[in-house]
């Protein structure tokens, strides 16, 4: 993985992975990073995250000044209107398809969604499309007649 960050123009060595036991500490964990003042950005992997912590977070990263990533996994028997809309600046939802991400804007500050829309990541990321590559075709020579 430090690999791919340095790739990204992202240092490894500024990068802190934390590994916490159950949700809970998870939830801690996030709020102290994002009120701290010492981290510019905090993503968390939270499966059910209640409307009063997401509130907990957002003023957390207020107070530290640091943007914060809230990912979730969606359900297949879950329907995008029974979803809770927690108090967040942006909601997407990211499906796949064929050449990379369709992205949905569900959410967004001040203003109503825009749709969805395509993210082309076959020439970037080719290992992560579902597209299948063309098999190579090597033409023969035509036969001279005659």
């Amino acid at each position: 993985m430090p690999d791919n960050l340095y790739a990204e123009g992202i240092d490894p060595d500024q990068v802190l992975l934390v590994y916490p036991r159950n949700a809970q500490e998870a939830l801690w964990t996030a709020e102290q990073c994002l009120k701290s003042g010492a981290c510019s950005n905090v993503m968390l992997w939270h499966g059910e995250l209640e409307i009063h912590q997401a509130r907990r977070l957002q003023v957390a990263s207020e107070t530290g000044d640091c943007l914060q990533f809230l990912f979730k996994q969606t359900h297949a028997s879950q329907d995008d209107n029974n979803v809770i809309s927690l108090p967040v600046s942006l909601s997407l939802k990211l499906t796949a398809h064929p050449v990379g991400l369709n992205i949905t804007i569900t959410k967004r500050k001040g203003g109503w969604p825009h749709g969805s829309f395509v993210l082309d990541m076959a020439s970037y990321w080719p290992e992560l499309t579902l597209k299948k590559r063309d098999p190579v075709v090597i033409p023969f020579p035509i036969r001279k007649q005659g």
